[in-house]
């Protein structure tokens, strides 16, 4: 009786899993060709948006260290 009990388990699991992948697989989650372009055009338009602020903002140079700081080794 309780080899039936686990083999009706794992058949209500195995459907469950397929249900599952029906509902929520790949193809449920793809975008319409409409959704795309929308998202390629934000992307075009942050990217945009960025290149805009980066030559505002200068480069710092980096701090010299001082000739007293003593060099740590990786090894050891």
């Amino acid at each position: 009786m309780a080899l039936a009990d686990c083999r009706g388990g794992l058949a209500a699991a195995v459907r469950d899993a397929y249900l599952r992948r029906m509902r929520y697989g790949v193809k449920s989650e793809t975008l319409s060709p409409e959704q795309r372009q929308l998202f390629e055009d934000d992307v075009i338009q942050n990217i945009a948006a960025v290149e805009a602020e980066l030559p505002a903002t200068p480069a710092k140079p980096r701090a010299r260290r001082p000739p007293d700081f003593a060099r740590v080794s990786g090894t050891g």
